[in-house]
């Protein structure tokens, strides 16, 4: 194996390594959130922590943004891009899960290296989706692409109830 696809494969790894972390991450964050809506008897908190977690849980592993680390004025920040197929709504739904853990410091210790600061491009990425989202997790234009045979078709599930959690 040559250098440069040693190199490919070991950022394939790492970049693997940060969405499955994220994919934990945001799984932790919606399951004690249940919890404390679950003990307080708030009935809408708790519906949608619940429909978060199964948002997560659906969109896997291979649903979860990439990031790339990047120093901008002497910080290191995270660049977060969205994924080509994934619906628009799900940054806003992700940023405000991601956030939880700061407006939240009763609940959620502060332990570890300190957060990095996120900042949002514009940039995608594109890669495979994971198989049987429900249609209404796709951003409409990947639909429109998979139907011209742009990109390559995925299985999903094409009358399902999901919604994205707001």
């Amino acid at each position: 194996m040559n250098a440069e696809k040693k190199a490919s494969r070991k950022q394939q790894n790492k970049d693997r390594t940060n969405r499955k972390a994220k994919f934990e991450r945001r799984q932790a964050i919606a399951s004690v959130m249940i919890e404390v809506h679950e003990k307080k008897g708030d009935v809408q908190g708790l519906q949608f922590w619940r429909e978060v977690l199964e948002a997560v849980d659906i969109l896997t592993i291979g649903g979860m943004s990439d990031e790339e680390e990047v120093t901008e004025e002497n910080e290191r920040v995270r660049l977060v891009k969205d994924l080509d197929f994934r619906h628009p709504d799900f940054r806003e739904l992700f940023r405000r899960v991601d956030n939880v853990r700061t407006r939240n410091p009763s609940i959620f210790r502060n332990i570890g290296r300190k957060r990095m600061r996120r900042v949002y491009v514009p940039e995608m990425t594109s890669r495979q989706p994971p198989p049987n989202m429900p249609s209404s997790y796709y951003c409409q234009e990947y639909l429109d692409s998979m139907n011209q045979g742009e990109v390559p078709n995925v299985k999903f599930q094409k009358d399902s109830d999901f919604t994205i959690p707001r």
